[in-house]
């Protein structure tokens, strides 16, 4: 990404280690929750050691680790990583705090972040994978564009729905 996504209601750019305490920060704000396979940092070793991974990753064109921030206060409001599984197909994961704020502005970046994804990334495919009880992942995915692509089951786990956006 060359520049930050902007719009009125959120800001989402490529985490750099500086932004350890404010991802820990944002981890220890009342209850994070994550949707797909991502870590919610617990240390600000966890956090610096995290962003320096997809930091690694997105040097050679693997992952990428984005914060979503509030426009108005610059304040972190959640995070997510996209992860190339195969040529021009990502998975999708994201965290956020279990706060109405913080959600609309997490839901506002990834809105921002899917189109850019297609467009400019060269992914053809988004997908994550949620909780098929976790209401605000459903919205989160729908909002975002996204379409239920399967009910996962897999041996001893819980259940996922996939959804994925294609672009």
């Amino acid at each position: 990404m060359t520049a930050p996504l902007t719009s009125d209601t959120s800001i989402v750019r490529e985490l750099q280690p500086s932004d350890a305490e404010a991802v820990l920060a944002q981890a220890a704000r009342g209850v994070p929750i994550a949707r797909g396979r991502i870590l919610i940092p617990s240390s600000t070793e966890e956090a610096v050691a995290q962003i320096e991974e997809f930091d690694a990753l997105r040097e050679k064109d693997q992952a990428t680790l984005l914060g979503v921030f509030d426009a108005q206060t610059g304040e972190l409001a959640g995070v997510i990583s996209l992860r190339l599984h195969e040529d021009f197909v990502a998975e999708g994961a994201l965290w956020n705090a279990d706060h109405h704020g913080t959600r609309r502005i997490t839901a506002d970046g990834l809105n921002l972040l899917t189109p850019y994804a297609h467009r400019h990334m060269g992914i053809m495919r988004l997908w994550v994978e949620i909780d098929p009880l976790d209401r605000f992942a459903r919205y989160l995915s729908t909002k975002g564009g996204y379409q239920l692509e399967a009910q996962i089951r897999p041996p001893g786990g819980p259940d996922k729905d996939r959804y994925s956006s294609i672009g």
